[in-house]
């Protein structure tokens, strides 16, 4: 049996950055299109055209073009990166959005 070295670089079937242990980012980071955010619910899409909920912390840091923000400064279609709890897949910690700029605060 043989085994394959991983590329660090390889991205998984949602089209995330595979995250290799020597690399110091985030480890629940999603890139996306957003569908909708209302209350503590938001929708996106991967690149695939995959829709996922989630639920947004009471205390999440939502962020647009690198500044502050709220739920309801995002546009729908908008290019957002979400992180999410290390033990809850489901519960965002951090959203942010892409509207005028072209790179996100936290590169990965």
């Amino acid at each position: 049996m043989t085994t394959q070295k991983k590329d660090p670089a390889a991205r998984n079937m949602s089209g995330h950055r595979a995250i290799s242990p020597d690399e110091k980012t985030y480890v629940n980071t999603f890139d996306g299109r957003l569908v909708s955010i209302s209350g503590d619910t938001l929708v996106m899409t991967c690149s695939e055209g995959a829709r996922y909920t989630y639920t947004v912390a009471k205390d999440a840091k939502l962020s647009r073009d690198h500044v502050p923000c709220n739920g309801y400064d995002f546009l729908a279609g908008a290019r957002i990166r979400v992180t999410t709890d290390k033990d809850e897949r489901r519960l965002v910690r951090v959203v942010e959005g892409l509207q005028d700029k072209k790179e996100f605060a936290s590169h990965s």
